[in-house]
């Protein structure tokens, strides 16, 4: 059986950092020690503790952290904060959202897939149309293909009569 001990209450972020502060005083430890146990690089806990808070705490560092202080955060229901707050509250309809929503795909995953997505419809494309339309559509690439030839070997002989005459 664990004893409960009130370490801080944390109803905002400074609240939050000040509560870690405070634990790291408690039990005795430094930064340091915390950086070397999480693998964090020298001066990563300063930038998050520090005044300036120059970075902000992510999950990464919020499991740590919680983990090395040996916290639990527990969520508790205020009546002041629900009382100011229940008149912006409005009940959800269950078709207004989705609890398996997709996440938003970003422009470089989009740049890195679309050659492959590119290819893929292409593939689909031509095995849709008939032997007859894809040999159609070959020999005119073909055609265009010999034609871009024949116009640079032309301008290569061009060139080289105009360096040499």
């Amino acid at each position: 059986m664990s004893i409960e001990c009130r370490i801080a209450v944390v109803q905002n972020y400074d609240d939050f950092i000040a509560g870690i502060k405070s634990r790291f005083a408690a039990i005795g430890v430094t930064y340091r020690e915390f950086e070397a146990t999480f693998g964090f690089a020298s001066g990563h806990v300063g930038k998050l503790l520090g005044d300036a808070r120059v970075r902000k705490i992510g999950p990464h560092t919020f499991d740590g952290f919680l983990e090395y202080l040996a916290c639990d955060l527990v969520l508790v229901d205020n009546p002041e904060r629900r009382a100011r707050m229940e008149q912006f509250w409005q009940k959800r309809v269950r078709g207004d959202y989705s609890a398996q929503r997709q996440a938003l795909v970003g422009k470089v995953t989009i740049n890195r897939m679309f050659p492959v997505i590119a290819r893929e419809m292409q593939k689909r494309s031509t095995a849709a149309k008939s032997p007859a339309t894809r040999r159609r559509v070959a020999r005119t690439a073909a055609r265009a293909r010999w034609k871009n030839r024949r116009k640079a070997r032309k301008a290569k002989r061009r060139k080289l009569r105009e360096l040499y005459t």
